[in-house]
């Protein structure tokens, strides 16, 4: 378990070299970014804030582009500062997202067939819980 520094990066050198052992499976030598030519994506849908067990997400539209403000609110003595992050598209519901000096990451949103919509990032899952202004719980 790793709880802090470049986890993904850790990560992915454990994942590569137990895939290809255990399953013979590889990964693409390929790092994560925005693609070249970002597709047109409708973006009103993952407006809203999401909220997770220590985590809110915030989840804005400025000109056009979604912005992430990932802020942490209890768990620690002092919280690291919210990140601001702005989102670009690489497909319908993933995008690529990075604070400044960090790597791009997926920022994966998905609706369940219950209708209820999820945000995931770095493989932690939070429900939308406003919509249009008012709660979803």
């Amino acid at each position: 378990m790793a709880n802090g520094g470049n986890t993904d990066l850790l990560q992915s050198v454990l994942f590569r070299e137990l895939f290809e052992e255990l399953a013979g499976a590889r990964i693409p030598d390929t790092v994560f970014e925005p693609v070249p030519q970002p597709p047109m994506v409708e973006i009103k849908p993952f407006v809203g804030v999401y909220k997770r067990q220590g985590v809110v997400m915030t989840v804005t539209e400025r000109n056009g582009m979604l912005h992430l403000l990932y802020e942490i609110f209890e768990g620690r003595q002092a919280p690291s500062p919210p990140m601001e992050i702005a989102l670009s598209p690489v497909s319908e519901t993933v995008f690529a997202g990075a604070s400044i000096g960090q790597d791009w990451i997926p920022v994966v949103f998905s609706t369940l067939t219950d209708g209820s919509v999820y945000c995931y990032i770095g493989m932690r899952a939070a429900p939308k819980i406003v919509l249009s202004g008012k709660s979803a719980l």
